[in-house]
């Protein structure tokens, strides 16, 4: 895939649900990159750089969906926000595609409210 990530910020607020949709275009027509369905992804949210994991999510444990349309759907559930004990932490995105090959999406900080 071999793109350059993005920095994007995200503010949660404890013990709501936090959704996020994501779309990878090729370049400034908005078109789709390619079908991300049978691609694997994770988010580890980390106290700091190469930290402690704070909260996974995967396209395993059903934080993180991908579809055919190259889109990224990023879910927390109100039920894991409100066990949410931090203020901020950072995160990286990686796609794995059927190929093996890896791509970080994006990146930033992940800021709680409500604590």
């Amino acid at each position: 895939m071999s793109v350059e990530p993005a920095k994007v910020n995200f503010s949660i607020w404890k013990g709501a649900t936090f959704l996020k949709r994501l779309t990878l275009y090729t370049d400034e027509t908005r078109t789709a990159v390619r079908d991300l369905s049978g691609s694997t992804a994770y988010l580890d949210i980390k106290d700091k750089p190469d930290g402690t994991v704070l909260l996974s999510l995967t396209t395993g444990n059903g934080g993180i969906t991908l579809s055919d349309q190259g889109t990224i759907d990023l879910k927390i559930t109100d039920e894991d926000t409100n066990l949410i004990t931090w203020k901020t932490g950072v995160y990286d995105l990686i796609i794995t595609d059927e190929l093996g090959d890896s791509d970080a999406i994006i990146y930033g900080a992940f800021k709680v409210r409500g604590i």
